[in-house]
């Protein structure tokens, strides 16, 4: 008899299943969340780089300007450096420096910004010019820039704006200001 009764019971829970209605059921189902819009992208901080000067966002930092305030609105611009350290041996001395991801090198001694510079398109001077630029461009931008044969290389100055050409003289290759550290 108790056998008949589970059987019972199990024949009349499967009868309800097979005549339930699947629209009732969906509806029944939990509806997913609406989907959340999409955050809003963070704004980009530009950085343009002049021969005096490292603009970042609004603010503008001279050489000289100090350490801690340069690398704290570059770090907002371009997120955590990809590297930093010193450079021991240098010719105009010890110095450090910190490199971002899009391409810009910051450059720092006795806490002090001290230089500059890039050797990616993705920084450009006040006047467009960047890595990759031709010869025409960097002409064109910086009219008086002097363009001679050195021991690193085609070398271009305009005033205290300073880079490297590629060998051929047809593009800009690095552009720098204040102190470097090359070991050439």
């Amino acid at each position: 008899m108790k056998t008949i009764r589970i059987l019972t019971v199990a024949t009349a829970v499967l009868s309800l299943q097979a005549c339930s209605d699947p629209a009732k059921d969906k509806a029944a189902a939990p509806t997913p969340a609406p989907a959340q819009p999409a955050a809003p992208a963070a704004e980009t901080i530009p950085i343009i780089v002049s021969g005096a000067s490292v603009t970042i966002g609004r603010a503008i930092f001279p050489i000289g300007a100090p350490k801690a305030l340069v690398l704290a609105a570059a770090t907002e611009a371009g997120g955590t450096p990809t590297s930093t350290g010193p450079f021991a041996e240098c010719g105009a001395g010890p110095m450090d420096h910190a490199d971002w991801s899009n391409g810009l090198q910051l450059l720092f001694q006795e806490d002090k910004l001290a230089g500059w510079q890039t050797q990616t398109p993705a920084i450009s001077t006040d006047k467009g010019l960047h890595v990759g630029s031709t010869l025409a461009e960097l002409k064109a931008a910086y009219p008086g820039a002097v363009i001679e044969d050195s021991t690193i290389g085609w070398t271009f100055a305009s005033g205290e704006l300073m880079g490297l050409l590629g060998e051929d003289k047809a593009a800009v290759q690095r552009i720098n200001v204040g102190v470097t550290c090359d070991f050439t």
